[in-house]
């Protein structure tokens, strides 16, 4: 990760963000005229323009305080996977005691499709204990490639084995209880599964 020294403002770079990636940009300082660091406040936003072109807010971007008071400007993998796939401005901004907000850093950015990032496995949590009649919504996360992890609940093909005591309805991880005893329901995105065994009582 760079480090960026805000006095000359705004810088213009260029960046590529990966869906489903970490995007760890810059560290941003400001530093003084006698060569010390000074206190600043950070904020950075993912805009589809900057925001002196009237850009709109698509994310806010993590601003965490490190050392010699410097902020590191993050984006999480979940937040990144969130990106449309069209080009956008990382719009980084720095204040002062008693200053208003200015641009430090302005990057156009483009965004890259998740198609590198696989899935490697999937975990199916929720209750897993109904009654007959009953409904009961499970959620699938899963782990890519990269360790990252998402809400994929939406994303998956639920399905429940034949034995019937449990029925999935609707998608998205709602099941039905039907009768006394254990069904496993999977949830699956192409070739990946994950199951949790449901019993309705």
């Amino acid at each position: 990760m760079t480090t960026t020294i805000t006095n000359t403002l705004p810088r213009r770079q260029e960046s590529t963000i990966y869906q489903g990636r970490p995007w760890e940009p810059v560290v941003v300082r400001f530093r003084s005229a006698d060569g010390t660091y000074e206190d600043i406040e950070v904020q950075a936003h993912i805009v589809t323009a900057p925001v002196s072109q009237g850009g709109e807010l698509v994310t806010a971007c993590a601003a965490t305080l490190v050392s010699n008071k410097g902020w590191e400007v993050t984006l999480d993998p979940a937040a990144t996977r969130a990106l449309p796939t069209q080009e956008l401005y990382a719009e980084v901004m720095v204040k002062r005691d008693s200053e208003d907000w200015k641009t430090a850093i302005i990057y156009t950015l483009t965004i890259e499709p998740e198609i590198s990032v696989p899935v490697v496995s999937i975990a199916v949590t929720g209750d897993n204990t109904i009654a007959v009649g009953e409904i009961t919504s499970l959620t699938a996360t899963a782990t890519y490639d990269d360790d990252s992890t998402a809400d994929v609940t939406d994303q998956c093909v639920w399905s429940n084995a034949v034995n019937g005591h449990a029925e999935v309805v609707y998608g998205n991880g709602y099941v039905h209880g039907v009768s006394a005893g254990t069904t496993q329901i999977t949830a699956a995105i192409g070739s990946v599964e994950g199951t949790r065994a449901v019993t309705v009582s």
